[in-house]
Formats: C-alpha cells, structure tokens, sequence
C-alpha cells in the first residue's frame, strides 16, 4: 500500500510524529491546577521527566504540560551527540536558564510552592569510543523522552513557545490549551 501525503514535510524516520496545541483562546489561565501537587511537607511539586513521543494522545492537565516542558528543556539542551556542550547532570539542569524561568514562574503562580523537585532524577553521562578513531562521543540519557520531531528544530525552551506563539503561563494553565502528540504508527 503507498501512502500519499501532501503538503506535508517528509523525513527519513520510519514515522512521523507531531505535536500540536489546540484550542489556544483568550481564556484566562486556572493557575490553582496545580496547588494539589505541592507537597506541605517541603512545599515543592515532586515531578518527573514525561514519556512523549508514540501517541494519540491528548493532555489538558498542568501537571502533564508542565512534566512536557521539564522534558522539553532537558531534550533542547542536554550533552547529545555533535553537541558536547550542554547538560550532563540533575545538577546542572537544575541551574539551567530554561528551568530557573520555568520554575520561578510556578512558583509565582502556585500557591505555596518553593519549586520543582525532580524525582528519579537519573540523567547520565555515557561516553563512547569510536572503535579505530580517536574520536570520542558523549551524550545524555534520562528517564523521559519526546519524540526526536518534536524537539529537534528548538535549541531552547522559547523557541518551542515561540513557534506555537503561547508563553509558559497560557502552555502550562490554560485548560483550553490542549497538547496533542500523534505519531502515524498508530
């Protein structure tokens, strides 16, 4: 069977993945979606990297949206393969720009949060030799994952929110701002 698809960019990936935000309207963002995840014993939200990539599915949650965003800065600016320079430990991203602004504007828009924690925090460092070379390759492994088209054309944080023309408030609490992840392997 031949699929034909117009107008559509074509890859060498075995399949094509998307992601979309839908529903964008001048609603005014809930911003207490999110007050029920901080925990009152040290007044942090605890939250992983998220799993994105081999939908259909469709996420109107802050806390699925904000996990997204989390992922998103580590996928954009991790140690990765032709890019030695970039994030190699929890540590370091905890000091990384896109996060230090994600997470002061959560706290300034959750009651009683201090910040983000993320649990199960494995990023790891893995260097290769190439066999016969000298050459060596270093990237970054981490428990979460967003589809390689999803996240390959940003290098950071804002021009994700800037190619779909939202801010980080409208993304993460606006519950009329839906995302969509859909892959044709479904």
């Amino acid at each position: 069977m031949k699929q034909i698809r117009h107008n559509i960019f074509e890859t060498n990936s075995s399949s094509t993945h998307s992601v979309s935000l839908t529903n964008m309207s001048s609603d005014i963002p809930n911003f207490e979606q999110l007050d029920s995840y901080v925990d009152p014993a040290d007044h942090y939200i605890h939250i992983g990297f998220g799993e994105f990539g081999w939908g259909y599915n469709e996420y109107v949650d802050a806390y699925t949206k904000l996990q997204y965003l989390l992922t998103m800065i580590l996928e954009t600016n991790k140690c990765d393969f032709g890019k030695p320079i970039g994030i190699k430990s929890i540590e370091e991203f905890y000091l990384c720009d896109d996060f230090i602004l994600l997470e002061s504007i959560i706290t300034e828009h959750v009651k009683d949060c201090k910040g983000i924690n993320i649990i199960d925090p494995d990023i790891k460092l893995n260097v290769c030799e190439i066999e016969g070379t000298d050459e060596v390759i270093q990237y970054v492994t981490h428990n979460g994952y967003i589809d390689h088209q999803s996240c390959e054309n940003y290098n950071c944080l804002a021009d994700f929110l800037n190619d779909f023309e939202t801010t980080i408030e409208d993304f993460v609490f606006n519950e009329n701002v839906m995302l969509l992840i859909d892959s044709d392997n479904n």
